[in-house]
């Protein structure tokens, strides 16, 4: 029904007897463990010797608590112990493995699938803020290692988790199907960031205080331990520190949740931003040829500067009735009369060419810009 570690009885157990007697000195199974009952405790804390069917009883005996809803066996002896942990792990491990070629099998076609797509993207032909937009990322998942004090807050946690990982992965998919912006605050996870599928990945859990078990998982995961109303001892702090892996404690299940939200914020990507650093538009085009371009012809855009500062390493885009025709890594040339400058200024007059663009028309805007990222 529930289990605990107490620090004086060790692992202790409270149960129903459904069926038969149970007695102190008798083997018993539990999952994949087995132990010998060392003390038996009735409803009223008494100790007692067996314990007949429809009788609640406290056990002791066992390594570790073991989970709620577990049925425990008596069995013979303990060779017969050992030969039904045996086999219970041999078909977990048998179930894990299936499962895991599963997955593999999945994520191969996923992989499959994404490059498909992506090889048949044609970038050129999407403008720079739906690529920005329509990039395709992984989601970002946070992997933690949970502890509490008892079993039945161990599963209130752990739904807790699960609920905040379901209402975050329904939010991020609401705010990529609308592509609106998002006014986050410091308080709120900033949904439009996150792709689809992102939360929290429990990787271990357990009663009792955190062991250096749980440090080594979570710095194999790169994941973080969450203990709810548990210590950590002094040598596993350090060993903590040492791993690399941050230790969360707290008294009060929502501040817990509350410190899981900013561990996933600390992972979320960096926002890109375009600022417009200037504008020109092109009021006459001229044609150019020279021994310097082994004779080709190119097309050079006479320009008037409406905004700002146009830059000769800023990236460019060229629009036209409002539309994007055509977007530049950088301007190939930039000049004021007949010298190359590094920058002109606004009603100022250039000359703008660009590699790879030569169909310029008189009206185009010529927009210059950089693309700043933005700390969450």
């Amino acid at each position: 029904l529930e289990s605990r570690r107490d620090r004086a009885m060790g692992a202790v157990a409270d149960m129903l007897v459904r069926w038969g007697t149970m007695k102190v000195g008798d083997i018993v199974v539990v999952g994949e463990q087995y132990g010998k009952v060392r003390k038996m405790l009735d409803d009223t804390g008494k100790q007692i010797k067996s314990a007949g069917p429809s009788t609640p009883i406290q056990l002791t005996g066992l390594s570790e608590p073991p989970t709620p809803g577990s049925d425990v066996l008596v069995v013979p002896n303990v060779a017969r112990a050992r030969e039904v942990v045996s086999l219970r792990q041999r078909r977990r491990l048998d179930a894990e493995a299936t499962q895991q070629l599963i997955e593999e099998e999945k994520l191969k076609e996923k992989k499959e699938m994404e490059a498909f797509l992506q090889s048949e993207k044609d970038e050129d032909e999407i403008s720079t803020e739906k690529a920005f937009e329509e990039k395709i990322v992984d989601p970002i998942v946070v992997p933690v290692v949970l502890k509490a004090d008892t079993d039945g807050s161990l599963e209130a946690l752990r739904y807790s988790v699960e609920a905040l990982t379901m209402e975050i992965q329904h939010k991020a998919e609401e705010f990529q199907k609308k592509r609106g912006s998002s006014n986050s605050n410091d308080e709120e996870i900033d949904f439009s960031l996150l792709p689809e599928g992102s939360g929290f990945k429990i990787i271990r859990h357990g009663v009792g205080e955190i062991t250096a078990q749980d440090i080594d998982m979570a710095a194999a995961f790169g994941g973080t331990i969450f203990g709810f109303n548990v210590r950590a001892p002094k040598q596993i702090v350090t060993r903590a520190v040492n791993e690399g892996v941050d230790v969360v404690t707290q008294g009060v299940i929502y501040h817990l949740l509350d410190d899981m939200n900013s561990k996933l914020k600390a992972h979320l990507p960096q926002q890109e931003k375009m600022n417009v650093l200037g504008t020109a538009e092109v009021m006459q085009t001229f044609t150019m040829s020279g021994k310097k371009r082994s004779d080709a012809e190119w097309t050079v855009a006479g320009c008037r500067v409406l905004n700002g500062s146009i830059l000769n390493k800023s990236r460019v885009r060229v629009l036209r009735n409002g539309e994007i025709i055509h977007k530049s890594s950088g301007i190939d040339s930039l000049q004021h009369f007949k010298d190359r400058v590094k920058s002109v200024t606004k009603g100022s007059e250039c000359g703008i060419t660009l590699t790879g663009f030569q169909e310029f028309q008189n009206g185009d805007i010529i927009e210059a810009f950089e693309i700043v990222k933005q700390a969450n």
